[in-house]
């Protein structure tokens, strides 16, 4: 039914109705956590204006909502999936890698066309978020261009043929949509992933854990409880991947899907 289910190699068909297609645009967006970043605890669902700390400074989440002069309403859906997957914004401009755009180069077409879809779904909300504090010379915009020819390769994610479908699924799930390594990564000093220390830590990990527990309850109408998200299909396609990189033990990963569990049991 939701097109992440499918083997996230193969193209899976599309959702029969616009409303099928919404319905898998609202998953696929949930499974990335959009809101997280996107949702101020008191503002307006993906009116964006969250404060990201960095080392460089302070980045503002953009509305994403289809409004069309604050939010992402005029963009067409090839300037939506450039912006996704190439980090290049509908006016051109660079946009930083605090929005995880090196692990979305990874989603499927299908996938970014249901999530634009859901995105047009939204209400629409006009408001314009703060501009960005970024110390000198990280405001350039164009010494991206040099960051992205260091530390992005662009392109759609490959199914290992040795692995089963339901782990290139968790892969899937956790390289791209998830963007895990944005947050439980270790990062050079000009911000990008060690990929050769995936997932063993990052600098935010403590700092995401509290906001996902603060902003649960803010979250219920859009993501679902605790407990729905734990039993969602996608779980045990992401334990069974986690399970198989190397960087991790197995009692680590023992006691970390028992805490997710005691988690889920008292939110």
């Amino acid at each position: 039914m939701l097109m992440v289910m499918a083997g996230a190699g193969a193209q899976p068909a599309a959702p029969a109705s616009p409303a099928a297609l919404i319905e898998a645009g609202r998953y696929l967006a949930a499974a990335g956590d959009c809101v997280s970043c996107h949702t101020q605890p008191d503002g307006q669902p993906f009116a964006g204006g969250v404060a990201i700390d960095t080392p460089f400074g302070v980045i503002f989440s953009a509305n994403i909502t289809p409004d069309p002069g604050s939010g992402i309403g005029s963009w067409s859906e090839p300037q939506f999936a450039r912006a996704l997957r190439e980090g290049i914004a509908a006016d051109g401009r660079h946009l930083y890698p605090a929005f995880p755009y090196t692990a979305y180069s990874k989603i499927t077409d299908q996938d970014v066309h249901a999530i634009y879809a859901y995105l047009r779904s939204l209400k629409p909300v006009r408001y314009t978020p703060p501009a960005n504090r970024l110390l000198f010379p990280f405001g350039l915009r164009s010494l991206l261009a040099v960051w992205n020819l260091l530390f992005f390769e662009a392109g759609r994610y490959a199914p290992d043929d040795s692995k089963s479908a339901q782990w290139n699924r968790g892969a899937y799930l956790v390289q791209a949509l998830g963007h895990c390594g944005a947050c439980h990564t270790p990062h050079n000093a000009l911000g990008a992933e060690r990929h050769a220390e995936m997932l063993r830590g990052g600098v935010y990990l403590d700092e995401i854990a509290d906001e996902v527990v603060i902003m649960n309850q803010a979250r219920v109408e859009q993501v679902g409880t605790p407990q729905q998200v734990y039993d969602r299909p996608a779980s045990p396609f992401v334990y069974q991947f986690l399970g198989n990189v190397n960087v991790l033990k197995a009692p680590v990963l023992a006691e970390a899907r028992a805490g997710v569990r005691a988690d889920v049991a008292n939110p």
